[in-house]
């Protein structure tokens, strides 16, 4: 009788494993780099998450009337705004539920990191960002 219920219960823990390994987040790549758009949509596609992408702040606001990721990464610096001015009005628009941000940015000063913190972004990546760490910062917002 143990072995049934021990065996039971681990075909139940199975197929909780398998629902939750089907459940599909909805990641939002904001950068003007045309180019690191392709790669980051490439890698996070391959680990079975849904990719929206914006070349611009604007368009970034814009995707988020009509979507709501489950997580943002933006870049530092965009062509109309800067990474943390874009951060402070997702964080300040879009409330409920809060989305974490992840900015991946060449300045790496302690300044510009101070102020993407205060703006609210979750984490802080400077490029070229490795994506083991990149995806790891996405599991710890995420899971």
């Amino acid at each position: 009788m143990v072995k049934v219920q021990h065996s039971s219960f681990y075909c139940l823990l199975q197929k909780v494993s398998e629902v939750v390994k089907k459940q599909s987040f909805q990641i939002l790549i904001i950068d003007d780099a045309p180019d690191l758009i392709k790669l980051l949509a490439y890698i996070l596609r391959s680990k079975n998450f849904e990719v929206l992408t914006a070349l611009s702040g604007q368009e970034a606001l814009d995707v988020l009337q009509m979507n709501k990721p489950d997580l943002v990464i933006t870049d530092g610096q965009l062509l109309d705004m800067d990474g943390s001015a874009l951060t402070a009005r997702i964080k300040d628009q879009f409330k409920e539920p809060l989305i974490p941000v992840i900015m991946l940015t060449g300045s790496v000063d302690d300044e510009s990191k101070e102020k993407a913190m205060d703006a609210g972004v979750d984490f802080y990546m400077k490029k070229p960002f490795q994506t083991p760490e990149l995806l790891s910062a996405i599991e710890k917002l995420l899971y």
